[in-house]
């Protein structure tokens, strides 16, 4: 062959490759590459927001503080930025609440485009370190700490190729950095069925349980939903009751809203079983004076919850620990309820030893506030209860009533004989049958006691027996 048509034969098969033909080449995802690019990014992102350690943050604040800032490394001031809100027990006041502090935070914003990732996370971790009152007492420097991290996140945003998790949160809940920075949480907290949506963000942030940020998350979402007309409150509440759960530190606050603002609806005759009990657990008796915690809520919600357990007592006397239901007791002296501010029942030795639902469920749930009854029968069961300052006793097998100037109880015991009971009270027996309540009602009007002006009717939270026990039996 010679070597012109060699070299035609050559440019003929480049002309081949030369054509404007297209080819469809897909690749395929390199799915372990990008597993393994996430893996280095999460480690990479949790050493940035790991505080290091306190010597080397007070290592790096003490040549801050003797020499010349412009000899500090850019490690130093990481170092420094992660010691401006800790708390050392070197330094018994944080550096945040110092000139010091305040001139550190100058310099910071002074950064601009050279504010790194590493030293914002700092910034930002120290942030929601801190707890309400410690903010409180330094606003001027907290205030400029907020207003640094608010000012150069946009720019830290635009200057990152691949933002971390908490930047993403950040760029999502812009008012976490702002004047109201839980509003908006709180209400998705109400609203979403997502349990774990703000836990997930807490931890992208690094938030401590201790930190400003769940009190004010709490304070919102009371607010938010004790503003709400009372359907929607109504709808809420348990919602309520589940932040509870979630954060026991705040169970006070909770509790003094929520009955706060079910004490000024329609349904305050109607008890709520769950706020009942939790009220109960957390502040003691309501109907006991040294129970200072119930100095949190209204007198009015007090009062609100003292009807709960007086009807709630009532009604297990005359219905549950007797022979048989006594519906005419029971009505009796529910025409007195919101002038009760006292009960105390005194189960038999039947009561006592008693396995039946009703009877355990009552003892389980009213702890301290009923004890036990000497010297009687043992199916009669006893109660006392205060209007002003008369103090009445009632025995479930029935017997007289007994009217007392003064406490017969002078000091809580686990058990109590009949005779204390009894003592020398006025003595009024329940007769003739079915006619002996306007005698009754004589005797109490003589002592200044009338039946309340309006009455609420029977508890609307159980069912009663509409039997009625008319006999007179020896105690």
């Amino acid at each position: 062959m010679s070597i012109h048509a060699l070299k035609l034969q050559i440019n003929a098969g480049l002309d081949q490759f030369k054509s404007n033909r297209e080819f469809a080449i897909e690749l395929t995802s390199p799915a372990q590459l990008e597993k393994q690019l996430i893996r280095i990014e999460k480690k990479y992102s949790d050493s940035e927001s790991t505080l290091p350690q306190s010597n080397r943050i007070l290592e790096a604040i003490a040549r801050m503080e003797t020499n010349d800032k412009s000899n500090l490394s850019n490690r130093d001031w990481r170092y420094i930025a992660w010691g401006l809100c800790a708390k050392f027990e070197e330094r018994p006041q944080r550096l945040i609440a110092t000139d010091a502090g305040r001139n550190i935070l100058l310099h910071f914003y002074k950064l601009g485009k050279e504010m790194s990732v590493s030293l914002y996370i700092a910034l930002l971790v120290g942030y929601f370190s801190l707890e309400s009152s410690e903010r409180d007492q330094f606003p001027k420097n907290w205030l400029l700490l907020r207003k640094v991290l608010n000012d150069t996140f946009p720019i830290l945003m635009a200057e990152t190729k691949r933002p971390r998790e908490w930047m993403k949160v950040i760029k999502q809940y812009p008012e976490l950095l702002n004047d109201k920075p839980t509003n908006r949480l709180s209400k998705e907290f109400l609203d979403s069925l997502d349990d774990e949506h703000i836990p997930r963000l807490v931890e992208q942030l690094k938030i401590p349980t201790t930190g400003w940020f769940w009190e004010s998350l709490v304070k919102d979402a009371l607010q938010s939903v004790c503003s709400l007309p009372e359907p929607q409150f109504l709808l809420k509440l348990d919602r309520l009751l589940l932040l509870r759960l979630k954060f026991p530190t705040f169970t006070e606050e909770i509790l003094k809203s929520l009955l706060n603002r079910y004490a000024d609806s329609s349904l305050r005759s109607t008890v709520h079983q769950q706020l009942k009990k939790l009220a109960l657990d957390v502040w003691g008796n309501p109907q006991s004076p040294n129970m200072a915690g119930w100095n949190n809520v209204l007198p009015d919600t007090k009062a609100m919850v003292v009807s709960w357990f007086v009807r709630a007592d009532l009604e297990a006397f005359f219905y549950q620990f007797g022979d048989v239901a006594d519906k005419n007791r029971f009505e009796y002296w529910l025409r007195f309820v919101n002038q009760i501010t006292y009960t105390h029942i005194f189960l038999g030795t039947d009561a006592r030893r008693s396995r039946k639902p009703e009877h355990m469920h009552f003892k389980l749930n009213n702890v301290g506030r009923f004890s036990f009854l000497d010297g009687s029968l043992p199916g009669n069961s006893s109660f006392i209860l205060q209007i002003g300052n008369i103090f009445i006793v009632e025995f479930s097998e029935m017997g007289p009533m007994f009217i007392h100037r003064s406490n017969p109880i002078k000091y809580q015991q686990p058990s109590t004989h009949k005779d204390v009971l009894r003592g020398a009270g006025d003595r009024h027996v329940h007769l003739p049958p079915n006619k002996w309540q306007p005698i009754f009602d004589t005797a109490f009007a003589k002592l200044g006691i009338f039946p309340d002006a309006t009455t609420s009717g029977q508890l609307r939270t159980t069912s009663q027996s509409s039997k009625s026990n008319t006999n007179y039996k020896r105690l």
